[in-house]
């Protein structure tokens, strides 16, 4: 897995991924999706819309328990 730069890609609207900020730690990771209308139009970040974010990744998959 690989940070995503928000400049180059943003992720599906509603899908929940790990996001975080230029300069940040890692313990500044949070989570967050994009949201828009009905119709498609208003694309954002759902809590992150006054200052977004700068990159962000999908969740890793979970450890195999077999």
């Amino acid at each position: 897995m690989k940070w995503i730069s928000a400049k180059d890609q943003l992720p599906k609207t509603y899908e929940s991924v790990l996001i975080c900020w230029d300069g940040e730690t890692v313990d500044s990771v949070d989570v967050d999706f994009m949201e828009s209308r009905l119709d498609g139009s208003n694309v954002k970040w759902r809590k992150w819309n006054h200052n977004p974010p700068t990159h962000w990744m999908y969740w890793p998959k979970p450890p195999s328990f077999q």
